[in-house]
């Protein structure tokens, strides 16, 4: 193996690097009985060419590069072990996999990972092409001399032409990319027998948005995505579950309760606007009519029944309110406990969104129309109480029908309460 220090023996050997070619797998130097001992040492092979000397590496030796351009060029990464990079400033190399900067060990660094894992995924793409009459081909067409790939999807109609360069393409050095060629790989287990053709599909309609020249690159570094995606188009298959059908059927359902809770909230709403009406226009009857004991005892009346009846119908809303929530609560977890879901939690992430908002909303609701409960009670008691000053009723009595209100308005809250956390 090529070490990092027998690199650095190969940098004094070819320097001055501006005086060395370089060719395709090979490197040029004056010749000279030093540099000959000194390639003999490092057992690179060697041969003296007029006054040249050519160091022709093995491929379990190294390969170097004058600089970055000249090594995307080089499509034959994966048969060596060992690889230098002469880029100015720093000199990048390689060994058994690991990454080295100025000869100092840096895996932070995916350059030459992301390159020998390029050129092996498209030798594996070559390796997906069959000759037999088998049903399904995950690769109809593969040109390796004009470099031109073929994919065809007949059940959707889909059709993918990639047309790739000979050079290694820029990659990010930052990002790891056999992270998801790997995971591509996976794909075509045994135990994965189905999943290659929905990470066909995949495949083809990512493509089919690319400009041809660049589609193998962009598929390339989002494998990754590609798969995720391909992985649950399978579940969704095996589930009988469509996201998108789910997600347009859901909406439909949200906006059919949101209706409704619009409804209920435009009926509280109707009673919050009448509420200082209400009480306005008791209170200018009750001082028109104050000496008229007969007329103080109808409006009493009046405000007592309409005081119950208001509650009655703020009651009912809060049943629909309560009825909402628990139908809503009982359609999401219906939803949740589909096994696609249980497999990607992610995917659940709109629903559980939606579901929150529409809760907070019936929360709210629920807020209102306790205030507007104790607000219209407390309003009538008042006005109770100025029709019995008016009736010069006794003070005891005044006190124990104000109490009798009060603890009715107390009883029903924590009845309601309770039926709330049940």
């Amino acid at each position: 193996m090529f070490s990092p220090d027998k690199q650095k023996q190969l940098l004094d050997l070819i320097t001055p690097i501006s005086k060395a070619k370089f060719g395709n797998g090979f490197i040029e130097i004056a010749y000279s009985e030093s540099n000959k001992a000194l390639a003999d040492l490092l057992n690179i092979n060697n041969e003296k060419i007029v006054d040249h000397l050519r160091l022709s590496p093995s491929a379990d030796q190294i390969v170097a590069f004058r600089n970055l351009e000249d090594f995307k060029k080089f499509t034959d990464l994966n048969n060596y072990k060992s690889l230098l990079v002469l880029n100015d400033p720093k000199i990048l190399s390689f060994v058994d996999g690991n990454t080295f900067v100025d000869f100092e060990a840096n895996n932070e660094l995916f350059l030459f990972t992301n390159a020998k894992c390029y050129l092996e995924f498209i030798q594996y793409l070559k390796s997906l092409v069959v000759s037999d009459d088998r049903e399904f081909h995950f690769i109809d067409s593969f040109n390796f001399d004009f470099r031109r790939i073929t994919m065809i999807n007949f059940s959707e109609k889909g059709r993918l032409n990639i047309s790739y360069p000979q050079n290694i393409p820029d990659f990010s050095i930052s990002k790891d990319f056999r992270v998801g060629y790997n995971a591509f790989k996976n794909c075509f287990l045994p135990e994965n027998k189905s999943l290659p053709k929905f990470l066909k599909s995949e495949i083809i309609k990512i493509g089919q948005n690319l400009e041809e020249s660049l589609r193998l690159k962009i598929i390339f570094e989002s494998l990754n995505s590609i798969v995720e995606k391909a992985n649950i188009n399978f579940e969704v298959f095996l589930n009988e579950v469509s996201v998108e059908k789910l997600k347009k059927d859901y909406d439909e359902l949200k906006t059919k309760y949101f209706k409704e809770l619009s409804d209920t909230l435009g009926k509280i709403t109707q009673k919050i606007v009448a509420l200082p009406i209400g009480v306005s226009a008791s209170l200018i009857a009750i001082d028109r009519v104050s000496d008229s004991p007969h007329f103080l005892i109808l409006l009493l009346t009046v405000i007592f029944s309409t005081s119950i009846i208001l509650s009655i119908l703020v009651n009912s809303n809060l049943q629909d309110l309560n009825y909402l929530e628990k139908i809503f609560t009982l359609d999401y977890k219906f939803l949740a406990e589909n096994k696609f879901f249980s497999k990607y939690p992610k995917e659940l992430e709109l629903f559980s969104e939606i579901k929150q908002s529409f809760l907070d909303k019936i929360s709210f609701y629920f807020r209102l129309s306790h205030v507007l409960f104790f607000a219209m009670n407390i309003a009538n008691i008042f006005l109770i109480l100025f029709i019995f000053q008016a009736l010069k009723a006794n003070g005891s009595a005044i006190f124990l029908l104000v109490l009798i209100c009060v603890g009715l308005m107390m009883w029903y809250w924590v009845q309601k309460m309770q039926r709330k956390l049940k």
